[in-house]
């Protein structure tokens, strides 16, 4: 079997790369600290103001950072902060050994985006300045765009500066649009994934409260069946004591229940503390007949109908 060449870079010792990419991702890092904690009235090179003790300088990185931080972005304004993630992205790939691509175009694409995003900036009608003192544009982007303005007219100089910073961007970085293309394609499998899990929780949440719903009705019908079997029982032994005669609908029994009160016609009816709104039904005659006595006949004083 042939044996497969792995190409180690920047050099073919891995623990050498490691170190070499750990010092590039360190030197970013206080780079960009020292562009972050820029502050106007720091000494540098365009101040007159003197280091008089420890605590005079507020750039966290002290006079160096002070006077790194006042040369960047006085000459490429707040595209400086470009430089420390390209090195930090140099880094982590010198880190990992992997091939960071021809260093020609990157560094054609470091100088490109150095040159016209700025000029970008200064193309922008408003003055913005950083931290209210420092041009965005810096003096590199001020030269550049006016220059594309004299020769291009506005409308040029950001059709050119825009696709040349992109340009530079896109050289200057590790970007693939083949990557990105199987990332996003990826991530959208990823996705739909998530949303077939989702809905499939939905249809298992509803199969159970069908199932649970089903469950109720089953026990609901069974106490109704229940009920009306007890109640029929008891009203047609009120009818045999009352010795009048009654008949039933035993298919209506099945279903609904009718709770019907009966007393003597002479008889008062007793206060109710409560009213309770009627739930089910079932169908239920009473024939005329002889009642408790004295001629008295029994006639409903109350129907609740408890049909669902």
């Amino acid at each position: 079997m042939k044996p497969i060449r792995i190409a180690l870079t920047p050099t073919r010792n891995r623990a050498l790369n490691m170190l070499l990419g750990a010092l590039l991702i360190v030197l970013a890092a206080l780079l960009l600290l020292s562009l972050a904690t820029y502050h106007a009235s720091d000494p540098s090179l365009n101040t007159s103001t003197a280091v008089a003790g420890p605590h005079s300088v507020r750039n966290l990185l002290g006079p160096a950072g002070a006077y790194t931080s006042d040369l960047m972005l006085q000459t490429f304004g707040v595209s400086a902060f470009s430089f420390p993630l390209w090195i930090g992205g140099l880094g982590w790939v010198w880190a990992r050994s992997r091939s960071n691509g021809s260093a020609w175009l990157r560094w054609t694409g470091v100088i490109l985006t150095l040159t016209f995003l700025p000029a970008c900036f200064g193309l922008i009608p408003w003055r913005w300045h950083w931290l209210h003192a420092m041009p965005i544009e810096g003096f590199a982007g001020r030269l550049v765009a006016d220059q594309l303005v004299v020769y291009v007219n506005t409308l040029g100089a950001w059709i050119v500066a825009g696709l040349l910073a992109a340009l530079g961007i896109y050289l200057g970085s590790h970007f693939s649009f083949r990557a990105a293309w199987e990332w996003s394609q990826e991530r959208s499998i990823q996705l739909s994934a998530w949303h077939d899990r989702w809905r499939n929780w939905q249809a298992d949440r509803a199969d159970r409260k069908a199932e649970k719903e089903a469950i109720r009705r089953r026990n609901w019908d069974w106490i109704t069946n229940w009920r009306s079997r007890r109640i029929a029982q008891r009203l047609a032994s009120r009818a045999e004591l009352a010795g009048s005669s009654a008949s039933f609908d035993a298919a209506g029994l099945r279903k609904t229940i009718c709770l019907t009160t009966f007393q003597p016609s002479g008889a008062s009816w007793p206060a109710r503390t409560k009213k309770r709104k009627p739930s089910c039904g079932l169908a239920f005659r009473l024939a005329s007949g002889p009642a408790f006595g004295s001629g008295q006949r029994l006639r409903p004083l109350l129907r609740i109908s408890l049909t669902r």
